[in-house]
């Protein structure tokens, strides 16, 4: 039992270190088209047996991800811009009972608000328990370009008819750099079948949600 816990938590973190791969290239691709790039990798991931068996031992994990696989991503039916606010990390703090950020050294703030929108969805597929929060993580896929559209940090969901939601967390780098962390949406309690629903799900983190055009 034990060896499998320690499996886990290695595949969790070799994901994570995965997540940032895909070198940097300019191009006149928008957001959308990049998150689409990422989202495709995902479902590569997810439906190979291979790179599940690397990367977890657990065949619920890997069942959880073959079956997350097998939706349709071709098209997404709807696109929402979540924006985190001054409030978000309040927010988060709130929810997972840790310290008031106030707590911080202004650099460790900083740090921790640059990483705000990929410990939001953890969060998110946390509430589906610690196995569910380790086979998100395992298909974690990310890709860095060069883009001018990009002025804060900022996530991407993309909803479908038949397939688990997928967030793009975008961040902002120097000189144009932009990096695009994506993760698939696990936790079942999660709807997305409106956009208010959308929007009520995240009124406790403190963010703004909007519809976008592709």
């Amino acid at each position: 039992m034990k060896k499998r816990i320690v499996a886990v938590v290695i595949s969790i973190v070799l994901a994570l270190g995965v997540s940032g791969c895909g070198g940097g290239n300019s191009s006149n691709k928008t957001l959308y088209e990049q998150g689409l790039e990422v989202i495709s990798l995902m479902e590569e991931m997810a439906s190979s047996d291979t790179y599940l068996k690397i990367y977890s031992v657990s065949s619920e994990i890997q069942d959880i991800m073959r079956t997350a696989g097998e939706g349709d991503f071709s098209e997404p039916k709807a696109i929402y811009r979540v924006a985190t606010s001054e409030e978000t990390l309040l927010g988060l703090a709130e929810i997972t009972g840790s310290e008031a950020p106030e707590g911080l050294s202004d650099t460790l703030k900083d740090y921790v608000q640059s990483r705000m929108n990929g410990a939001i969805i953890n969060q998110i597929n946390a509430m589906g328990g610690a196995t569910t929060l380790a086979a998100a993580n395992i298909c974690t896929g990310g890709k860095t370009f060069v883009s001018d559209e990009l002025t804060e940090d900022v996530i991407y969901l993309y909803t479908y008819e038949s397939a688990v939601p997928v967030a793009i967390s975008f961040a902002v780098g120097e000189d144009g750099a932009v990096s695009a962390t994506g993760n698939f949406i696990l936790y079942e309690g999660f709807n997305v079948d409106t956009e208010q629903e959308i929007k009520d799900f995240f009124e406790e983190f403190s963010v703004k949600v909007e519809a976008i055009t592709k």
